[in-house]
């Protein structure tokens, strides 16, 4: 199977909210019908974020639909790699709508969303170096025990 880098746009928002967990209901009719109300572009962060707070799935992919490309490309130019990339944006979408933590005193939405991409980016260079150096250490121990030839 051939490989295809894309870096210049996020991950469709459908495949994640189709791969939410299992034990959660389908899409109602009354839901489907809230999707259509938050596609208005002119509707403010506030009113997206309250949908939001009141379970409407339809202004999480409002929020997705004006920002991922936004975090997809701070998340890319930190990790060099398409696939963390679009890992830490799944996770940025997926934690504002599990836990919801935003509130518009913190400032604006964009830049919640770029810290959070921003500090997870880190968290996964750190946890790459962490593991690079636990490889080379297994490599020079090893070398030391092997028997020279």
């Amino acid at each position: 199977m051939k490989r295809v880098r894309i870096t210049d746009r996020p991950p469709r928002l459908d495949y994640y909210v189709n791969s939410m967990d299992a034990s959660e209901p389908p899409v109602q009719a009354e839901e489907k019908v809230s999707l259509e109300q938050y596609s208005d572009q002119k509707l403010s962060d506030q009113k997206l974020i309250e949908g939001l707070s009141s379970g409407q799935l339809g202004a999480l992919q409002a929020i997705y639909q004006r920002y991922s490309r936004l975090v997809y490309t701070l998340a890319y130019r930190v990790l060099r790699s398409s696939e963390e990339a679009e890992e830490v944006t799944q996770d940025v979408f997926l934690t504002l709508w599990e836990k919801g933590r935003y509130r518009a005193e913190q400032g604006r939405l964009s830049g919640y969303l770029t810290m959070m991409a921003r500090s997870r980016s880190i968290d996964r260079m750190r946890s790459r170096s962490a593991h690079y150096r636990r490889l080379q250490t297994w490599h020079v121990m090893t070398q030391a025990i092997a028997p020279s030839a």
